[in-house]
């Protein structure tokens, strides 16, 4: 019998009562180690007992969130960057150049003018 979702059990275990899924990773049905299934850099999820990636949320603007697996924030941006929600890192590429889960990022630093958008915050 599979492990139901938002548990683990280790193999040949079918004992699930007291290993819910941890924060920072998700237990879809048959998992059987705890960071089996960790949500991806830029995303976080506070909470134990998930059961799907939904439950990995992007990380907040003006915070980042890396490496795999994180419950809450890594920290905030570092000052005289800004970082839309979804950051990898406290220092994200220039503007354009965005990986993946840095949607819109930006060196303050390198540019005479900087207007953040509305929904944008962090850095300082």
């Amino acid at each position: 019998r599979a492990c139901p979702a938002g548990y683990f059990c280790l193999a040949g275990s079918s004992t699930y009562l007291n290993t819910p899924c941890p924060p920072g990773g998700y237990c879809p049905e048959g998992t059987q180690l705890a960071a089996q299934h960790l949500c991806p850099p830029g995303t976080v999820n506070p909470t134990s007992g998930a059961a799907d990636s939904s439950s990995c949320s992007p990380c907040s603007p003006g915070q980042y969130c890396a490496p795999y697996g994180q419950a809450e924030a890594s920290g905030n941006c570092s000052g005289g960057w800004y970082c839309s929600g979804g950051a990898t890192s406290p220092t994200p590429l220039l503007l354009g150049t965005p990986p993946a889960n840095d949607s819109l990022s930006l060196n303050c630093t390198a540019i005479a003018e900087c207007s953040c958008p509305t929904n944008v915050t962090g850095g300082r």
